[in-house]
């Protein structure tokens, strides 16, 4: 049907024009003294315009690229804050104790990745999904009361109570409006490599509201609101004893988690029986040799550490190292770990060179199993830096410094 009325309509857009120009001509006839005005002058020229190029559409597509042009300079704009404030969430949400582990990669990111150099239309909807999703899954996550209206809602409320930080917010701010900018507005007529610097920035927020945050409890601790945190800890501990038993890994779990709040307090004396009863735990169920505990021995030993209590947190410091160097290999980054603890009690009792022996071990595995700007390494050789310039050897120092 189409193919026969486009040129119906053609035939009438020429019978129109042919039709024009003929009461031009006998106008002219008819009034032969009638001087030629403006308006005549103005008809003609439409007429003749639309007799030589009666398909006005072709111009079409170049008035719509040069439109299409000018919103992409304002999505690059966009795109460039977006990629700032993406970095800011890297960075703050690396050393956030509400996320379990940024560097684990969520199945969702890798569907949308795995999507994106093959349709990335199709990609940057699953992203903008997900990214919802998730947000309502972490807000369940939170245990905060009331019910918001919307993913956007929720995660303001989220971040007011301390879970994520502002530049979490407004990235998820900035996605919303480029996305809705290019769906709704440009019918994703942008090109390939706009929606993939999107989806870019877009997954590495996913990696952050795609990891579990801890419980409520974790929140209260780490804003120091003890007094709420103790009550929600010892329920949990509680319930775990209840419905597992009193020698399951999980109840050390529960028992480090409330130990960790009384050590965080200076309540050393009620934190160190339940150290001691979680370690047994897991030497118990687990076995001497886990690397888990291997974990128990090293909070164990800091909390001996923060007493002054020495030659006990350094035999623990080592049977921890030993563990992971058995069981994981001497170049594991857990296993730095470990010989950076001992170089940070090496340091406490002003054993320099020791500790600057371990600082330098600890910083080339790093180097090597994560890399010069991962955080680990970052801090490692932060601490390092700020031995030798305590040893007065400057210019080491100084070579570390970033750039």
């Amino acid at each position: 049907m189409g193919k026969i009325t486009k040129p119906l309509r053609d035939s009438w857009q020429r019978a129109l024009i042919i039709l024009l120009c003929l009461i031009l001509v006998a106008v002219r006839m008819i009034w032969p003294n009638m001087k030629v005005d403006v308006i005549s002058l103005w008809l003609l020229g439409i007429a003749a315009f639309l007799l030589l190029m009666p398909r006005l559409r072709i111009f079409i597509p170049y008035i719509k690229r040069i439109k299409l042009g000018e919103t992409e300079l304002e999505l690059s704009e966009e795109i460039k804050n977006f990629g700032k404030e993406v970095e800011k969430v890297q960075s703050s949400e690396i050393e956030n104790p509400q996320v379990n582990s940024l560097n684990n990669i969520s199945p969702d990111v890798m569907k949308v990745l795995e999507e994106a150099p093959k349709n990335p239309t199709a990609a940057l909807l699953l992203l903008a999904t997900m990214l919802d999703a998730h947000i309502k899954q972490r807000f369940l996550e939170s245990r905060l009361r009331n019910t918001p209206q919307s993913p956007l809602a929720a995660l303001k409320m989220m971040v007011d109570a301390g879970i994520y930080s502002s530049a979490v917010l407004k990235s998820y701010q900035y996605f919303r409006d480029i996305r809705n900018k290019v769906a709704h507005g440009l019918a994703f007529d942008v090109s390939d490599s706009i929606l993939l610097s999107i989806i870019s920035l877009g997954t590495e927020l996913l990696k952050v509201l795609s990891t579990k945050i801890g419980p409520l409890s974790m929140l209260y601790q780490d804003q120091g609101q003890y007094e709420q945190a103790e009550p929600l800890l010892k329920r949990a501990l509680a319930i775990s004893e209840q419905q597992l038993g009193p020698d399951h890994p999980n109840m050390a779990s529960s028992l480090n988690n409330l130990a960790a709040l009384y050590q965080d307090q200076g309540k050393y004396e009620l934190a160190e029986p339940l150290y001691l009863r979680a370690l047994s735990i897991y030497e118990q169920q687990l076995g001497p040799e886990h690397p888990w505990t291997a974990t128990s021995l090293n909070t164990l030993a800091t909390l001996y550490r923060t007493q002054g209590k020495y030659k006990q947190a350094e035999a623990l410091y080592l049977r921890a190292l030993a563990i992971r160097e058995q069981q994981l290999g001497p170049d594991h980054p857990n296993t730095a770990q470990s010989v950076s603890w001992l170089a940070a009690l090496s340091e406490q009792q002003q054993q320099y060179e020791q500790a600057a022996s371990l600082y330098q071990r600890a910083l080339a595995i790093d180097e090597h199993a994560l890399g010069p700007q991962h955080p680990l390494t970052q801090t490692i050789r932060a601490n390092y830096a700020r031995l030798l310039r305590t040893m007065r050897h400057d210019a080491e120092a100084t070579a570390l410094d970033p750039p």
